[in-house]
């Protein structure tokens, strides 16, 4: 998506995938920097690769704050979208609802999925429960930690998960336990690429054709001398 709407714009793509390295993240940087691109989109998940607000490139954080929440960042409604999945299991009678996590943070506008979370069980007057898992890119790992947390959590009927992945692996703990059908369970992010492989999957879809046609707007107008705002929200939809 990001790549054609670069093209579109009259910019070529230069996609520096670091698999989560962040040695290779600082040193991507560092290169990108050096050759005096345009412009770069941001969507690492690790911190502090530069200052980034002594950096006079214009730089975008695709669901990223950056530096002291200056830069521009786009960024799907996390909030809308955690209240919709809530509401879907509240709706559906669960009430016993844990939420499946990555660890803490304030660096991403991801961070509200939890939030709003623990403000819904709230007021609803229910009990809430959060499982992190600081592996969510390791599925065997993952798991692990997700069937042995579960494993101690006595009844539940519900699970909210922040991201597709936790989603998957928690439906896959769930059938292994052989509990699958006495709890539903919700992810965040809707990829084609997971919704192609598991169409079952109960999720909120983020606008991802749309967030990458802002980040190149964005990034464009700054390059043009404009000022753009700090913080874009794009709406998310419920699929099941």
């Amino acid at each position: 998506m990001l790549k054609k709407q670069l093209k579109k714009n009259g910019y070529k793509l230069l996609l520096c995938n670091s698999l989560n390295d962040v040695e290779i993240e600082k040193n991507y940087m560092k290169m990108l920097l050096a050759n005096q691109v345009d412009g770069i989109v941001i969507g690492t998940h690790n911190d502090d690769l530069i200052d980034f607000d002594s950096v006079d490139t214009p730089i975008v954080g695709l669901e990223r704050f950056l530096g002291n929440r200056t830069i521009p960042t786009v960024s799907c409604d996390n909030i809308g979208g955690t209240l919709k999945a809530l509401d879907y299991l509240y709706n559906q009678g669960k009430r016993k609802i844990i939420c499946i996590s990555g660890a803490p943070s304030s660096k991403f506008p991801a961070d509200d999925r939890k939030t709003y979370y623990s403000i819904f069980m709230q007021e609803h007057d229910l009990q809430g429960k959060f499982i992190y898992v600081n592996t969510s890119f390791d599925v065997t790992a993952s798991k692990g930690i997700i069937k042995e947390e579960l494993s101690k959590c006595g009844s539940f009927d519900g699970i909210f998960a922040t991201d597709d992945l936790l989603a998957i692996s928690t439906l896959q703990v769930l059938d292994e336990l052989g509990v699958s059908n006495e709890a539903s369970v919700v992810g965040f992010d809707g990829t084609e690429l997971i919704t192609s492989i598991y169409p079952n999957l109960v999720t909120i879809k983020q606008p991802i054709k749309e967030m990458a046609h802002l980040s190149v707007e964005l990034l464009d107008r700054q390059i043009e001398g404009e000022t753009v705002p700090t913080f874009s929200v794009l709406p998310v939809s419920l699929i099941c």
